[in-house]
């Protein structure tokens, strides 16, 4: 399993407020940007990290307009480094979308190999968070799940290479692969298990959670906005399908508080079945098959957490490990 470090894109200021990159880096992501605009360039605020919603080595920061920006440039802006090829295929491709996606601002930006070597360049999405709408209002719960899983069956039906020509094909053979020696037998059962293709891939977000969308509007007629589409693949729908539904049973691992955790796994199945429901009202399901990707994100996501312990919480690798021998028990 492969990890990516960029130094300086990964630092932060020691004392300072949130993930504000430190001057080393700052300095330099100025400099790489302002030999890409041909213009002198200054930050309004320091450059920051950004949270896994917005992608790996993602960064947020907001120019100078008063410096003559080239039209885009004059707002606040996410950089990425990794999976940023696939994400400008489908921003590229944002007319054919069910979904609204940030602006493409520059799909590939040189910069120092420290802070990647190259990175696309993309509007802040617009709208209020997900998870803050129904913060603020939780009666809507119920309707929002299920229209960010309608959402998903819509791209499912819309989405297919000669959209989005630009996004990586699923390989399942090298991702199996890539696991590792620790886990052989979950390959092994993976690979003797793998169903066989039912029709031409589809265009998968690849990590479509509540946490990458919003919306701009409190309205039923308004798209969600659908942020980070750096893991985005041409695949089978069950696959896209399996990690939104995964990825309930995992949030609760992320909690803040143990009565927090508790709390979420008292609720997760029934978020999922919610969601689970709201996609087969738009578009039909292969129980054995969403089963199938479900498992392999388990064991994905336990052989990254295996090969980048820091990446996330301790309990995440071995719990995804238990919900893989779950998932494959007959």
């Amino acid at each position: 399993m492969t990890t990516h470090h960029y130094p300086l894109w990964m630092q932060v200021a020691p004392g300072a407020a949130g993930d504000v990159l430190p001057d080393a880096a700052a300095e330099q992501l100025r400099d790489d940007l302002a030999a890409h605009l041909g213009a002198a360039v200054t930050f309004t605020e320091p450059p920051c990290r950004l949270d896994s919603s917005f992608g790996p080595f993602a960064v947020g920061c907001r120019l100078d307009a008063s410096a003559g920006l080239p039209d885009g440039w004059d707002a606040s802006l996410v950089l990425r480094a990794e999976g940023a090829a696939a994400e400008a295929a489908v921003l590229d491709a944002a007319a054919h979308l069910p979904c609204r996606v940030p602006a493409l601002v520059a799909p590939a930006v040189p910069v120092s190999d420290d802070l990647g070597g190259s990175v696309l360049v993309a509007a802040w999405p617009d709208g209020t968070d997900f998870v803050e709408i129904i913060g603020r209002d939780p009666d809507r719960a119920r309707d929002l799940f299920q229209r960010l899983a309608r959402t998903q069956a819509a791209l499912h039906d819309a989405g297919s290479a000669q959209v989005a020509p630009g996004v990586p094909v699923f390989d399942l053979a090298a991702e199996l692969d890539a696991l590792g020696p620790a886990f052989l037998a979950e390959a092994g059962w993976l690979r003797a298990n793998a169903p066989t293709p039912a029709g031409d891939p589809v265009l998968c977000h690849g990590g479509l959670t509540p946490l990458v969308a919003s919306l701009e509007a409190d309205d039923d007629a308004t798209p969600f906005t659908v942020r980070n589409w750096s893991a985005a693949v041409l695949a089978e729908p069950e696959l896209d399908l399996g990690w939104s539904l995964l990825s309930f049973w995992i949030a609760p691992f992320f909690a803040n508080t143990r009565s927090e955790r508790r709390g979420m796994i008292m609720i997760r199945d029934g978020l999922a079945n919610l969601f689970r429901t709201g996609y087969e009202a738009a578009r039909p399901v292969d129980a054995e098959r969403v089963r199938y990707w479900q498992a392999f994100h388990a064991a994905r996501g336990a052989a990254r957490a295996l090969a980048d312990p820091g990446s996330m919480p301790d309990e995440v690798g071995p719990n995804l490990r238990k919900r893989f021998a779950k998932l494959t028990r007959r």
